[in-house]
């Protein structure tokens, strides 16, 4: 399964997707190249559809780490992030509900994020939380 082949069919059936001026899907970055519809790169197929690419590196439990305090910057293997995010979260369960993370996280904390992060950055800005 394409996350970037299945936005591109869920936008074609929608409509308004017309309106929408801002279109992405998070992808982590240690899957990306499984991410491909008949063996096209991702990030181009998504580009042709007009889908726009957030990677998280090294996947999302990577990025729930940095957004802990004190791990912005910190950089770990896609095998080591689900490990050393349980250390700061030891409740962590994958995977998050929306409750859980708006529980744990603020838009400080993804703003603190992002000047580290330039894909989350690029999100942020997208939605508005940054300029």
């Amino acid at each position: 399964m394409s996350v970037v082949s299945d936005m591109a069919r869920f936008l074609k059936r929608q409509q308004f997707a017309a309106e929408v001026e801002t279109k992405l899907v998070l992808l982590d970055e240690d899957r990306i190249d499984e991410d491909c519809r008949n063996g096209r790169d991702a990030r181009a197929f998504a580009r042709q559809s007009g889908i726009g690419v957030v990677l998280q590196t090294p996947n999302l439990e990577g990025v729930l780490l940095r957004l802990h305090p004190n791990n912005e910057q910190r950089v770990v293997s896609a095998h080591e992030a689900e490990r050393e995010l349980k250390r700061v979260w030891p409740s962590y369960e994958k995977p998050p509900s929306s409750s859980q993370l708006s529980k744990r996280f603020s838009v400080d904390d993804l703003r603190r994020t992002a000047r580290y992060d330039s894909e989350l950055r690029q999100l942020l800005t997208a939605i508005g939380l940054m300029s």
